[in-house]
């Protein structure tokens, strides 16, 4: 399961609205969010879970009709409560399929001043299968700590094995309920603790990395291995109706997260549209540029999602007269499959893509012009378009990626990709002529997704996207992506599946 954190109920509230089908459990106080994430669910006939902390739990005909999905928890003996309700709920469907060495959760750097002497090591997160341990158990975590990763490395979470969650919740709920005292740090010299921590992070210790704690014997090995394995027979039938059960549901659920999917996307793209046609009139101002941040989230959460990606291209290539806003849907679609196979799956790269996607042909009105793929064809069709819109072909990745540059809060390196899409890695692409030494990454990514959707667009129909068919186009590309990392992304291209 993926957790999402929200700091207050507005907050929570709008995340719920952007991806009403996208979660299974809310946990929250009772007060004050709790009345309008409930009305927000209800109110639209959907069902999800709610694990409501409250000494005082409402009553009435409401509560009373939802009892299946709503569930108090008293605020004492809240951390045995929800894990009691988590696994009536679910069961043995949440599982860590982490390898033993992997399995770390998050903890917040600010609550860390509270639960000294730490009751088990604490680790950064160096890669989604790296962790260095900087802080031992029984170490304490005092301001200079709190100030080091906080605000000099910019780490609002630190991480913590997960065998080590029980103790530093029963730590905090002893220390929140009045249980234990908070204990005060002995004091530390802040040079030589900035110095030490930033030799660790600096040196990355191979002993350091994702080190276990080492665990005495165990004097009941023998006698617990035997009563797991009574457990485990015993329970073998249960488990194979559950598993059935559980897997008709999982096809249900895949099939109405289809079907939501393609309606979804065709809505963006219609909503793409328009925040280009008002991009055009009145320039990308803070109204048109809030209608393409929010196109960006929503599609990318389309994405995450993960439908059968011919379904979507499909339905998004239905929307007729719109090439312009039809292609850039379907590049944002497929350059994040691309990154997802490149393993590039952090919503940042997503982000980055989608919004180049949704740029990239912004200075263009012209869709046949927009369809045009390259300067020499370009000059083949010249006759079919003004001077002025042959002028606007030429400089349109550099006015695409100044536009990309005036947006607010915009994410580094767009317009790099917005600038760079029509390049290629021989050189001969436009308007720098880069090749493919000077052609970034994410570029990469994009130049080979931007000849996949004008592959799949000269299709009468994409169908399942086929071995056949993806054959077909890397053959037909093989010599032009046979330089630096073009060949991986072309790689990427053969993993794309339905």
């Amino acid at each position: 399961m993926e957790v999402v954190e929200a700091e207050n109920g507005p907050q929570a509230l709008e995340i719920l609205k952007r991806e009403d089908n996208a979660f299974d459990l809310v946990i929250s106080n009772y007060a004050p969010a709790g009345p309008q994430l409930l009305h927000h669910i209800f109110s639209q006939g959907l069902q999800l879970h709610f694990l409501l902390n409250t000494d005082k739990p409402p009553t009435g005909e409401f509560f009373e009709k939802q009892k299946a999905w709503i569930h108090f928890i008293n605020p004492t003996s809240m951390i045995v409560d929800i894990n009691n309700h988590v696994k009536a709920l679910f069961k043995d469907s949440i599982k860590d399929n982490r390898p033993k060495h992997l399995q770390f959760a998050r903890i917040k750097t600010q609550i860390l001043t509270l639960l000294n002497p730490l009751p088990g090591d604490l680790y950064v997160k160096l890669s989604d299968v790296k962790y260095l341990r900087m802080i031992l158990k029984d170490d304490y975590f005092d301001a200079i700590d709190m100030d080091y990763f906080s605000k000099k490395k910019n780490m609002p979470v630190l991480y913590i094995r997960t065998e080590a969650v029980v103790p530093f919740l029963a730590k905090f709920a002893n220390i929140v309920y009045g249980k234990e005292l908070v204990v005060k740090p002995p004091p530390k010299k802040a040079e030589d603790r900035v110095r030490f921590l930033d030799k660790a992070l600096e040196t990355q210790d191979e002993s350091q990395i994702n080190a276990m704690e080492v665990q005495g014997p165990d004097p009941n090995v023998d006698l617990a291995a035997k009563k797991k394995e009574m457990d485990e027979k015993q329970a073998a039938l249960l488990k194979a109706k559950a598993d059935l059960l559980k897997k008709k549901e999982e096809l249900a659920k895949a099939a109405k997260v289809e079907k939501l999917s393609k309606e979804v996307a065709v809505e963006l793209t219609q909503s793409l549209d328009s925040a280009l046609a008002m991009g055009s009139k009145m320039g990308f101002n803070e109204e048109v540029q809030h209608m393409t941040k929010v196109n960006v989230l929503q599609t990318i959460a389309v994405v995450k999602k993960a439908p059968k990606l011919s379904e979507i291209l499909d339905k998004i290539r239905s929307e007729k007269g719109k090439y312009i806003s039809v292609h850039s849907m379907m590049l944002a679609h497929v350059a994040c499959a691309f990154a997802t196979k490149l393993d590039w799956t952090n919503d940042m790269t997503y982000q980055k893509l989608t919004l180049a996607a949704f740029l990239h042909d912004s200075p263009l009105t012209n869709h046949e012009l927009a369809k045009i793929q390259s300067i020499k064809e370009l000059e083949a069709n010249n006759a079919k378009f003004t001077a002025e819109e042959l002028k606007a072909y030429k400089e349109h990745p550099m006015t695409a990626a100044a536009t990309a540059r005036g947006f607010h809060e915009v994410p580094p390196d767009v317009d790099t990709i917005i600038a760079q899409h029509h390049e290629r890695p021989d050189g001969t692409g436009f308007p720098r002529g880069l090749n493919h030494l000077r052609i970034a990454p994410l570029a990469s990514v994009f130049i080979v997704a931007h000849d996949f959707v004008q592959f799949l667009i000269s299709k009468e129909k994409i169908g399942d996207l086929s071995p056949a068919l993806l054959d077909e186009f890397i053959r037909s590309h093989a010599v032009k992506y046979n330089s630096g990392g073009f060949r991986k992304v072309l790689a990427a291209a053969r993993a794309i599946q339905g």
